[in-house]
């Protein structure tokens, strides 16, 4: 356990006072209670926790940061909590903070299953499997029969290509008793890529069907999809009222940084091979990319909900999105380009047009049927955009919502822009990636062919992180047509979106 750290009276008082505000959502007032409460009990390794969580919520990351760092230091042979600092300390993309979190609490108790998922499936992201097998074996050897290290081992085998070991694994845990913990929804997932690379695709529908039925029980499905019908149906209001004169005045105004620094867009719907192409121009010199950050949503999102596109503070907010880029690298980047990969975010793109005068707008394009059997393939937590993918009738209106606002961008005009298209990239690499590293105002160098054997500046956070740590492969193009019987029936609603974007 931490080591005690006896509490007064007016600090347990203060201490509901700050959980209560965060139990009412009151996010200002709950990391006020916490800041005061740190000064009666600033070395309480629970009270730095939670006022790292609250501090977290209230967009204050500088303090989240200190608070875990801090929360760390003083939590002893606490493996329970060391698993919850690790985990938001990954959240906040503090990856060396959270592995060192993990390791310690696997050696004040070998029997963390959370810190040894955690691990593993951090060094299998890397391409550690020996050290993934390593810190997975001697848990697996005590409890053969715990769920979440057999799907573990499960994932391990998979990787190595061991399809036939893993899938008795997964055969044996899928027709046992239902559960609803996420290991468990996950073998559904693992067993039907496994069965779609062994060519049994009829075999692979299966799974994926029993454990979207298996999710779709959950009583906050609909509400969610709900709020995102709204979100969607006000934003194509707010898309019909824009003309190309509005788009061209945006991004016609003088930059808010001056300087040789330009932030690019790289979007497309998820699945379309936006981490490919970011793989490929992230090994330019002069070019980082950000893999799915979380800075628009920190920065930009809030501030236009709060105060709407024309308040004089968006020069401010621009500021703070790069300061938050930054906070991935240690603080600091040389690149003249920097790209922000973000495929949901090109839902918001109309925001972007607004915020950063002069932003150049990658899109990645592949065949919207491949793309909407990708989606389907996907094992994802639930939220707005996975919700969507919890059936081909979902995807495809998922799909046609997203493209509707790029498309209607496109016909606008008014700002940089260019299509890049999933099956050019893999059938020559260096052709279209030099096409698009230009466009990015950059030469082409001919080590970014090479990409897969780069070491990642940032973190791939993708779901096709070990794909893009391979040479590349056409594996994946027209994909769609053996699944044919399935996806049929939404071909006529996706031949509009087919013909405009020359898939026709």
């Amino acid at each position: 356990m931490s080591r005690a750290v006896k509490l007064n009276a007016t600090q347990i008082e203060q201490w509901k006072k700050a959980r209560e505000c965060v139990k009412l959502g009151r996010r200002g007032d709950a990391l006020l209670e916490f800041q005061k409460l740190l000064k009666l009990a600033p070395a309480h390794p629970y009270i730095l926790y939670e006022a790292g969580r609250a501090a977290n919520v209230a967009n204050d990351l500088d303090l989240a940061t200190r608070c875990l760092q801090k929360a760390a230091k003083v939590a002893g042979d606490d493996a329970k909590l060391l698993c919850s600092i690790g985990r938001l300390s990954m959240h906040l993309r503090l990856i060396d903070d959270g592995l060192q979190c993990f390791r310690r609490a696997l050696v004040c108790d070998a029997n963390a299953i959370d810190a040894i998922h955690e691990l593993v499936r951090s060094y299998e992201r890397q391409g550690r499997l020996d050290l993934a097998r390593e810190t997975l074996d001697p848990y697996l050897q005590k409890f053969p029969q715990d769920l979440t290290a057999r799907y573990l081992q499960a994932l391990l085998l998979q990787r190595e290509r061991q399809w036939e070991k893993a899938e008795v694994i997964l055969q044996e845990i899928v027709r046992g008793e239902v559960q609803q913990s996420r290991a468990y929804l996950s073998c559904f997932y693992l067993l039907a890529d496994i069965l779609d690379k062994s060519q049994r695709p009829e075999q692979a529908i299966t799974p994926l069907l029993r454990v979207k039925e298996l999710v779709l029980r959950n009583p906050d499905f609909k509400t969610t999809l709900d709020h995102y019908d709204l979100g969607v149906a006000q934003r194509n209001e707010l898309l019909a009222s824009f003309t190309p004169e509005l788009i061209r005045k945006w991004q016609q105004t003088e930059p808010y940084h001056p300087d040789d620094k330009s932030v690019a867009f790289l979007g497309g719907h998820p699945r379309s091979g936006t981490t490919l192409l970011e793989r490929v121009l992230d090994t330019h010199p002069q070019l980082t990319a950000f893999d799915e950050p979380d800075a628009f949503y920190r920065t930009v999102d809030p501030f236009l909900r709060r105060f709407g596109p024309d308040h004089a503070g968006v020069s401010k907010v621009t500021g703070d999105y790069r300061k938050h880029l930054l906070r991935e690298l240690g603080g600091k980047c040389e690149s003249r380009v920097w790209l922000d990969k973000n495929p949901s975010l090109t839902a918001c793109l109309h925001s972007w047009l607004r915020v950063f005068p002069g932003v150049k707008v990658v899109i990645a394009l592949r065949h919207p049927m491949d793309v909407m059997l990708s989606c389907f393939f996907l094992d994802s937590s639930m939220n707005a955009l996975s919700a969507n993918f919890l059936s081909f009738e979902r995807i495809s209106k998922h799909y046609r919502d997203m493209m509707d606002v790029w498309l209607r961008l496109r016909d606008l005009g008014g700002f940089e822009w260019i299509e890049s298209r999933y099956e050019d990239t893999v059938s020559n690499v260096a052709l279209e990636g030099k096409r698009v590293t230009e466009f990015l105002g950059l030469e082409w160098q001919d080590g970014q062919i090479d990409f897969h054997q780069k070491k990642q500046q940032t973190q791939v956070v993708a779901p096709t992180y070990h794909d893009v740590t391979k040479p590349v492969h056409q594996r994946s193009m027209q994909r769609w047509l053996i699944y044919e019987s399935h996806l049929s029936p939404y071909l006529k609603e996706m031949d509009p979106y087919m013909k405009q974007l020359g898939y026709a």
